[in-house]
């Protein structure tokens, strides 16, 4: 690597030993190997992540080294190769990959000569990747190709494609390349796998309804209507539903009187954009981020998705 970093800077580079190892905490000692270089008379440390991180945390640890040992730090390895050079650019984070892609601000360099896989700006899940990564916490999807995702959600391997795409720009350490294939890989628990993703799951209800009667052919609970079926609470005076968007224009719930808010409804409905339903009812995890702040901050309501939550994913 002294050799390669020489040649590509056209400068002297020494490899020395790093004394102050001791001063890092243990999770950056035990995340990453660590390799100090000088280059024009600059000490500049090297890190290699030992597993992937999202964008996020690497950039906090990132800065960690630097704000602990005083020295330039530049992110080194493979794994953010094909889908992070751009990100991470923009980030500010100086990187050093393969033998020609190459970011350091601090010396005024950046050149690559691999071409870069241009992700789309996201910063939460879109409907179909958070469906998507719900099935994987309850069915405990360990490792699946973009094909055999399209055929378990039946979607085009386009869209399934686009899913791992997102996953990749979010930097979520859940795709793998092998090949020219990308699969999804999660190797923990439904636990760890919900932790990581959750501050990118969104509100799946696009439109809520008081409705003054039931429309016909209601049948998938929804909401609060779900959280106290799956626990001791008692519901509310009326049901909560939830429908698609195909569903709500095919059974013609938008000619049902609206009940003002003076007034219980005899039913609230909620338009979703998407449903994994067990037994007639939304999926409990959806169900709890379709409810509103209020009902989510209810101390009742709170204990019993605790209690949800750790039934669902309890491995």
């Amino acid at each position: 690597m002294r050799d390669i970093l020489s040649k590509l800077l056209h400068a002297p580079v020494d490899e020395r030993e790093f004394f102050e190892i001791n001063k890092l905490p243990l999770f950056l000692v035990s995340g990453y190997e660590i390799r100090l270089f000088s280059i024009l008379g600059m000490d500049v440390l090297f890190v290699r992540p030992k597993q992937q991180f999202t964008f996020a945390a690497l950039k906090k640890q990132w800065g960690k080294f630097i704000s602990i040992t005083g020295m330039q730090c530049v992110i080194y390895g493979d794994k953010y190769t094909r889908y992070g050079r751009e990100r991470m650019i923009e980030l500010g984070i100086p990187f050093f990959y393969g033998k020609d892609n190459m970011y350091l601000p601090f010396l005024g360099i950046a050149f690559g000569k691999q071409k870069m896989l241009q992700l789309p700006e996201t910063e939460m899940f879109s409907p179909l990747t958070q469906k998507m990564i719900l099935l994987a916490i309850y069915e405990k999807w360990e490792k699946l190709s973009t094909k055999e995702i399209c055929e378990k959600m039946e979607v085009s391997r386009i869209t399934a494609a686009r899913i791992l795409t997102e996953l990749q720009a979010i930097g979520l350490p859940l795709v793998v390349l092998e090949g020219k294939t990308k699969f999804f890989r999660h190797q923990g628990n439904r636990k760890e796998l919900y932790q990581i993703c959750r501050e990118y799951f969104v509100n799946p209800v696009v439109k809520k309804l008081s409705l003054a009667e039931i429309p016909t052919g209601m049948r998938c609970k929804s909401g609060y209507s779900v959280i106290a079926d799956y626990s001791m609470l008692a519901d509310n005076d009326y049901p909560t539903y939830g429908v698609t968007r195909q569903e709500y224009q095919n059974l013609g719930i938008d000619g049902y009187p609206i009940q003002p808010p003076t007034d219980n409804p005899a039913c609230i409905v909620q338009v979703l954009r998407y449903i994994i339903e067990y037994d007639g009812h939304v999926d409990p995890i959806s169900a709890y981020l379709s409810l509103s702040d209020g009902e989510k901050n209810e101390p009742r309501t709170e204990s019993a998705l605790d209690e949800i939550l750790g039934e669902v994913l309890n491995d």
